[in-house]
């Protein structure tokens, strides 16, 4: 939480990534409520992630990268990751 607020203060946008949406125990509502809840971010452009399916992953580098994550983070913005 205090790295969101240090981002928050630097004028970083932050963009949550909900990882493991594959999962049968995925609870993607949930967890953006929480995000939303606790971090105090709007959740409703959480990007979804599954490396397994390749759901929100793009990239040929190995491993790939989430889907707009690397290169906001360049262009100086931070990204949240959450498991579901």
């Amino acid at each position: 939480m205090a790295n969101v607020h240090l981002a928050t203060k630097q004028g970083l946008t932050i963009i949550p990534v909900i990882n493991k949406i594959d999962l049968p125990s995925a609870n993607v509502d949930e967890t953006k409520r929480q995000i939303e809840d606790i971090l105090a971010i709007q959740a409703d452009t959480a990007i979804l992630a599954s490396a397994k399916t390749g759901i929100g992953i793009k990239g040929d580098s190995p491993g790939g990268h989430c889907a707009g994550a690397a290169a906001a983070v360049d262009r100086g913005s931070i990204a949240t990751g959450a498991g579901v």
